[in-house]
């Protein structure tokens, strides 16, 4: 939860990258609130929009903005 991860095999990691949307703060994004909708505080890019404020969110529920 909270990653995507691609490639690898039996000699090479997999990349992952934290996920935007999910609703899981890991860190990686400004803010992540659960989904990919623009204009309520957290881009679809997971960036904190202007005139809004987001709280930290924790690893087990999203940000609120």
């Amino acid at each position: 939860m909270g990653w995507e991860c691609s490639g690898g095999s039996s000699t090479q990691p997999d990349a992952c990258n934290e996920k935007c949307g999910d609703g899981y703060d890991l860190g990686h994004f400004e803010c992540d609130d659960g989904n990919t909708d623009d204009y309520d505080g957290c881009s679809s890019s997971c960036e904190i929009e202007t005139g809004y404020l987001c709280d930290d969110g924790t690893t087990e529920s999203p940000d609120i903005c």
